[in-house]
């Protein structure tokens, strides 16, 4: 289990128009970050605790993974 945060800078710059609940964008935070294990900054494992701001800095294209999983639930 992982817990996640999201600021609303976050939210905001992942739904500029707030078409996405930030439960949608969570999610997707979430699904980038299961499918890129090998990109997670090198750690072994999973941190238990995360910011959402963390994958943008960590996972190469993750911006955009996360508004093509975002277009999907539109």
């Amino acid at each position: 289990m992982c817990e996640l945060t999201l600021a609303w800078s976050d939210y905001d710059w992942w739904s500029p128009t707030g078409s996405h609940t930030p439960s949608q964008v969570a999610l997707a935070v979430m699904q980038v970050l299961a499918e890129s294990p090998t990109e997670f900054a090198g750690h072994s494992s999973r941190p238990m605790r995360i910011d959402a701001s963390t994958i943008r800095r960590r996972i190469s294209g993750a911006d955009r993974l996360i508004t093509e999983r975002l277009q999907r639930c539109v």
